[in-house]
């Protein structure tokens, strides 16, 4: 079925359309004193290929609507209701249900449930508040349950 509602997940930006002048060299690792510029920018578009390989999106398993993509994982170490479950920073084309206090293993939180916006399939949850000071990192954050979620590649 693929794509249906308007939100989709933009794959990283290709190698065509980097200036490598403004490339943050710091964040590949790159730039030690004894590299010319052309050899940043040849291992640069290597590091920047296995980059775009290992992008991934994900999509309801039911009707294939755009969720998210592997750029937006946080954690890979969380459970759901349903087994292995992601922290996410954002999610598209889902809603939100109502909300309830749950009692978890880290402690006590306001969450709410949320489904695909087009066949309402229960996709995991959105924390929305944290009692506990150390887990407020997780406030406005989705955990995304992994069985009710298709990988497309």
């Amino acid at each position: 079925m693929g794509l249906i509602l308007p939100q989709y997940i933009d794959p990283p930006t290709t190698i065509r359309e980097i200036e490598f002048s403004t490339t943050n060299y710091h964040e590949f690792n790159l730039r030690p004193e004894w590299y010319s510029h052309s050899e940043d920018i040849s291992l640069t578009n290597d590091l920047i290929h296995r980059r775009i390989k290992k992008f991934k999106t994900y999509a309801c398993k039911k009707c294939r609507t755009h969720l998210s993509s592997s750029q937006e994982i946080m954690s890979r170490d969380y459970r759901g209701k349903t087994g292995d479950a992601y922290l996410m920073g954002n999610l598209v084309n889902i809603e939100e249900g109502n909300q309830e206090t749950r009692v978890m293993m880290t402690g006590e939180y306001v969450v709410c449930d949320i489904n695909c916006q087009w066949c309402h399939q229960l996709i995991g949850w959105k924390y929305l508040k944290s009692d506990s000071a150390s887990q407020r990192y997780k406030e406005g954050r989705y955990i995304m349950e992994l069985k009710p979620v298709y990988i497309c590649e």
